[in-house]
């Protein structure tokens, strides 16, 4: 009964771990034209633990067309400036034309390059056009798409996009509930066994023989 109560407790607990573990992680986005202020532009959502495209996402709060409505954007040396403020104290930016983007019809991809804790460390920011010809456009709606590139031993990139591959380019295996959080239930495991001890002996027994 000790042990079956032993392992109920474990397996709780490794289930709260991985529960805490699965929570997305939400960024701010600021933006801004060349040295002016920072201001507010939404939030980037995504999941270190999650190869799935569909579990990191940007929430606008305020579109970019919005933002550059009035604006004098003749200029073609205007950047377009934008940063992430990163949950581990490092804040993200990067910048391209702002003829760029208009050329690009609001399309663009936002890379981050998450360490071995899956915390942001580098920014890549790309958008939809390789030249500021604004005859070409297409009528397509606007779109943020938010990429992930996962460190294997710490902070350096892997070569591969969202879904984790193996060398021979097929996807990697998902692994076990056990092979991921082991080191969560191994340490409570000893840590019970150490404070559980055995069980006390029914009051009221005959004294044992010698």
């Amino acid at each position: 009964m000790h042990f079956r109560r032993l392992l109920e407790s474990v397996l709780l607990l490794a289930a709260l771990a991985a529960t805490a573990l699965a929570q997305p992680t939400v960024l701010e986005v600021l933006h801004s034209i060349d040295d002016q202020p920072f201001t507010p532009r939404g939030s980037l959502v995504y999941d270190p633990t999650s190869p799935k495209r569909t579990a990191n996402k940007y929430e606008s709060e305020v579109p970019i067309p919005d933002f550059l409505k009035g604006r004098d954007t003749s200029d073609r040396s205007l950047l377009y400036r934008v940063r992430v403020k990163g949950n581990n104290g490092v804040d993200l930016s990067a910048a391209v034309p702002v003829c760029l983007l208009q050329a690009s019809e609001y399309r663009e991809q936002l890379t981050l390059h998450l360490d071995s804790n899956g915390g942001p460390w580098h920014m890549d920011y790309l958008v939809d056009a390789t030249d500021c010809d604004t005859s070409r456009k297409l009528g397509r709606s606007p779109r943020t798409q938010v990429l992930l590139e996962r460190a294997v031993d710490g902070p350096r990139p892997k070569l591969d996009q969202i879904v984790e591959s193996t060398p021979d380019g097929k996807p990697a295996k998902e692994q076990s509930f056990l092979a991921k959080y082991w080191y969560y239930i191994v340490p409570i495991m000893i840590i019970l066994m150490m404070g559980g001890g055995g069980e006390e002996p029914p009051q009221g027994g005959a004294p044992a023989r010698r």
